[in-house]
């Protein structure tokens, strides 16, 4: 009897340690995969904020193309408005900083537009022509004043390529924090000095009047005034993803050569409103003259 009382207590000793060693071991793997999922859960908010980062501000590069409201204008005449404009651009923006944005919605950087060509097409203007006057002495049509009065009709348009224009911008992701399509939308305010070549190029019809009516002359000519222009960009974007829309206003002024074809040429007299007009409102021909320009533009913008 004390045999079986004896054996008794040792089984129960035994399973007793046994029990408490399985519930230490089952314990310490249950914590174990606890931190693991734990620390899989961190990875993958990491991850996700790595893409949201990357989905919002990757895009930096953009390529605009849009229409034009443009004027120019100089020392002596006053502003022609162009007919239609339009444009086409590559810009990219270096945000800083790189990698969280502060508050998570702004980042500052530099613009820089590598490059951007702007065409306009202005309204015909005509000019009255005095041959009997000196300055008109590059006048080459073979319709004189016998013949009836006469004046220039001028076909105006205006080339402005620029290259690497540089400034601030200020970027703001407002939606950055939301886990939906909002938090890719950006707005982006920039602006920046553009140089630029400027090219103003008429074509010139003479007209005689007859019966009352102008016909067009013989003789037609195309003259190039070339020079370069100080442009100042100031716009803002807003931006979804990768499309976006802009709206930008630009101004400027350069001096253009001299060409004895220009409007200023073509006048009943060599003074306008006391200015002489010799070439383009300069006193001396052979300088340059003063034109300037603006505009007002409204875009469309893929970012890649």
């Amino acid at each position: 009897m004390k045999k079986i009382i004896f054996a008794s207590i040792i089984a129960m000793v035994f399973c007793g340690s046994a029990n408490a060693q399985y519930s230490y071991s089952s314990a310490s793997r249950l914590d174990s995969i606890e931190n693991a999922l734990a620390s899989a859960n961190t990875k993958m908010a990491e991850m996700r904020a790595d893409s949201i980062h990357s989905a919002v501000w990757s895009k930096a590069t953009s390529f605009e193309i849009g229409y034009a409201a443009e004027s120019s204008s100089s020392e002596v005449y006053e502003r022609q408005n162009a007919k239609f404009g339009f444009f086409f651009n590559f810009n990219h923006n270096y945000l800083f900083p790189k990698s969280k944005a502060w508050g998570n919605i702004v980042k500052v950087g530099l613009n820089v537009r590598w490059f951007d060509l702007d065409y306009a097409m202005y309204k015909d203007f005509y000019r009255d022509i005095n041959p009997r006057n000196s300055i008109t002495s590059g006048w080459t049509s073979n319709i004189t004043t016998s013949d009836g009065d006469m004046r220039a009709k001028f076909q105006q348009m205006t080339l402005l390529a620029g290259v690497c224009g540089v400034g601030p911008t200020v970027t703001v992701a407002p939606f950055s924090f939301m886990n939906n399509a909002l938090s890719a939308l950006k707005v982006n305010l920039y602006f920046h000095y553009q140089p630029t070549l400027g090219l103003n190029l008429y074509m010139i019809q003479p007209q005689l009047m007859v019966n009352n009516e102008y016909i067009n002359g013989s003789d037609k000519d195309t003259e190039i005034e070339l020079g370069y222009v100080s442009m100042w960009d100031l716009g803002f974007r807003i931006q979804w993803r990768n499309i976006g829309i802009g709206v930008e206003g630009r101004w400027g002024s350069g001096k253009l050569k001299n060409t004895v074809y220009s409007p200023y040429f073509y006048a009943n007299s060599q003074t306008y409103q006391g200015i002489p007009i010799n070439v383009n409102g300069a006193a001396d021909p052979d300088k340059n003259y003063t034109r300037k320009f603006g505009q007002t533009r409204v875009y469309f913008d893929i970012a890649f």
